[in-house]
């Protein structure tokens, strides 16, 4: 499968939009805090696709039966050109996008911490229900809703 996450060097004096990955101009994330530590050259910048927090559903898409995903389980699904993980803890769902926006990690195979999602390349954690990063803003993993009719999980794109 193809990286669907591409590194883009944008100048420093000219910064390029935020685009969706269907090429829809997107707010940026509200930046909380400052990292001190950048993974990444000046200039350098790795665009990904962001929810913007009013983002409306525009469709329900069954991913699942319930029974697919026990309490403690977890199933990848793939959504247009989106790959996203679906989590069940506890009885509560949750769907995050499943490539770190980091470094592109497989979330999918990330290790858990209570809601907190680890990717398996660097251990940054994602907050399942929000998609912060511990590491601070810019940092957020997409977030997904998601709902069960009549036993289907159906997760909202």
């Amino acid at each position: 499968m193809p990286y669907p996450v591409d590194p883009v060097i944008l100048s420093e004096k000219e910064p390029a939009p935020l685009l969706s990955q269907e090429g829809v101009p997107v707010k940026p994330a509200k930046v909380i805090c400052e990292a001190s530590v950048s993974p990444f050259l000046p200039g350098e910048r790795l665009r990904t696709e962001h929810r913007p927090e009013d983002a409306m559903v525009r469709s329900w898409v069954k991913v699942a039966r319930l029974a697919e995903v026990p309490p403690g389980g977890r199933k990848l699904v793939q959504i247009e050109a989106r790959r996203i993980v679906v989590f069940n803890l506890e009885g509560r769902l949750y769907a995050v996008k499943a490539i770190c926006p980091h470094r592109g990690g497989d979330l999918a195979r990330g290790q858990l911490a209570g809601t907190l999602l680890l990717c398996p390349d660097h251990a940054w954690g994602f907050e399942l229900a929000t998609g912060a990063c511990d590491r601070g803003a810019p940092w957020r993993v997409s977030t997904y809703e998601v709902r069960v009719e009549a036993e289907d999980v159906l997760v909202g794109i």
